[in-house]
């Protein structure tokens, strides 16, 4: 914001996006951008509320004065009522479910708890709120086919049974989903006795 000659003046940046006027700016953002600003002092001066909103309105954001005051009096919509309400229910199911439910399943909690409220409902508030999900990615895949012609020889011609220890190991890989990402382990064991060792290969962290 910038004072020339005791008049309020802002950059458009400030106020809107892109080159167009009378854009349709939720009322609610453009409250709060004046209640960000009326109580700033420019050249010893507070901006106040009918400069700002004069500003507004060369920059193409339509508002006025008695708009503000009347926000500022008038008690809220039953919706932004109720919204604040399911927002602390949302917030608290996915905060009980470790923060990886998403809209399907907080809905479905929110229902079978006896709060009624629309799946869309859900959507547009976990949005608004910052929540999300965590997404079911595509399974690693640990095996590539071989071609027929290349491979190790089975040396063991497909018997997995030794007579003593020390004599066969068999072992595999696989991965377990944690919080941190994929994490690949790989079992090794001997078909006589009960002998088993587990290594750690590695983590893949989620995106």
């Amino acid at each position: 914001m910038l004072s020339l000659n005791g008049r309020v003046h802002a950059t458009q940046n400030e106020v809107t996006r892109g080159g167009s006027h009378d854009r349709e700016v939720p009322v609610a953002v453009v409250i709060d951008y004046i209640d960000a600003y009326r109580d700033r002092v420019v050249e010893g001066k507070k901006l106040g509320v009918e400069p700002i909103c004069a500003v507004l309105n060369d920059a193409g954001m339509r508002i006025a004065p008695r708009t503000y005051y009347a926000s500022k009096t008038r008690a809220p919509a039953a919706r932004t009522v109720r919204d604040g309400e399911l927002k602390k229910e949302i917030m608290r199911v996915f905060g009980e479910n470790y923060g990886v439910y998403g809209a399907r399943k907080v809905h479905a909690v929110l229902n079978r708890e006896g709060i009624r409220v629309a799946r869309c409902t859900v959507e547009r508030l976990m949005r608004a709120s910052g929540l999300r999900g965590l997404r079911r990615g595509r399974r690693p895949r640990t095996t590539l086919d071989a071609a027929p012609a290349s491979g190790v020889e089975d040396l063991v011609v497909r018997s997995f049974t030794a007579s003593a220890p020390n004599r066969l190991w068999v072992a595999d890989i696989t991965y377990v989903r944690t919080f941190s990402g994929w994490a690949y382990a790989a079992p090794v064991s001997s078909p006589c006795g009960s002998v088993m060792e587990v290594g750690l290969l590695g983590l893949a962290e989620s995106a």
